[in-house]
């Protein structure tokens, strides 16, 4: 994970992990994939900080395609790719307004399964609004 400063008014995190699985047993019933291990995982957030009253923020989230069973290769989460919205307003002296819209794109993905015939769909397109009050 890398958390870097590009300079006064932009910030950036990511992340990248790549694997490489083989799942093998001592009586040779299962062998294959390990179920539910991405190929890979990937993150980045870049924030902005455009003045001292506004930031905004976009972020991606994306997995690689991970088998559901190992002993069925045609069972398949796909590959997705999320992307996430943030804006942040301070209110002087202490009220700061948030919206954070997560699945922008309205993407249709699959995060995880917990049987071959019960695979979890991400959330759609959702937003999310806080507001803060510093005493």
């Amino acid at each position: 994970m890398l958390n870097e400063s590009l300079g006064r008014e932009l910030g950036n995190k990511e992340a990248f992990y790549h694997e490489t699985k083989t799942l093998f047993s001592r009586t040779n019933q299962c062998r294959g994939e390990p179920p539910e291990v991405p190929d890979y995982t990937a993150s980045l957030w870049v924030n902005f900080q455009g003045n001292p009253l506004l930031s905004l923020g976009l972020g991606a989230t994306s997995q690689g395609k991970s088998y559901i069973a190992n002993d069925r290769p045609n069972l398949v989460l796909p590959s997705y790719t999320r992307l996430d919205l943030s804006a942040a307003f301070d209110f002087p002296p202490s009220l700061t307004l948030q919206l954070h819209l997560e699945n922008a794109l309205d993407e249709l993905y699959f995060p995880n399964a917990h049987s071959i015939h019960q695979a979890t769909v991400g959330r759609p397109l959702n937003a999310r609004v806080m507001m803060r009050k510093t005493l």
